[in-house]
């Protein structure tokens, strides 16, 4: 009795050195595909590397100038080198090997790192003008309350970032 079934006129069990060679040919397949997508990755990592590091530099060379928007672009620039060191080169390593290598606890927090970052920018951007309504609406507000305003921002931005990636 022949117990291979045919579905679509090709074998549904193949023999172990069959499906390793027909995996290999997908990952090659996949790989090819993503060329474009790793090369874009190393673009945007090297762009992002080199202007979010020069913008850091400024920002902290300037330290002097401890206005709130000053701080609120620290953080903003923070975030996105959280996208830049970790997301990116975590995209391109999973394009180039196709096959996850880290486990379920890698990916969940790989996961969780990516999302991180761009909540964190998002938010970091929404604070960014609530800051800059505050500047231009009420000009004799005293420092104390604009930096109690700025430290309850970063706060809440932060923990809002950490909640919202936490079901990764």
């Amino acid at each position: 009795m022949n117990l291979n079934l045919s579905i679509n006129g090709s074998n549904y069990f193949m023999s172990e050195n069959e499906s390793d060679k027909h995996l290999e040919m997908l990952i090659a397949k996949t790989r090819a595909k993503l060329f474009p997508e790793i090369i874009a990755y190393s673009v945007l990592f090297l762009v992002g590397a080199i202007g979010n590091l020069r913008a850091l530099f400024d920002l902290l060379k300037r330290r002097h100038l401890r206005k709130a928007i000053n701080i609120l672009m620290v953080h903003l620039t923070l975030a996105d080198l959280i996208v830049v060191f970790i997301s990116i080169p975590i995209e391109i390593f999973w394009c180039i090997t196709v096959v996850w290598k880290a486990g379920v606890i890698g990916c969940k927090l790989f996961q969780f790192l990516s999302v991180f970052g761009l909540y964190l920018s998002s938010c970091l951007i929404v604070c960014i003008s609530i800051d800059r309504y505050y500047a231009f609406t009420k000009t004799k507000t005293n420092s104390y309350i604009n930096a109690n305003l700025t430290r309850n921002l970063l706060a809440l931005a932060w923990t809002m970032s950490t909640i919202f990636s936490l079901p990764q």
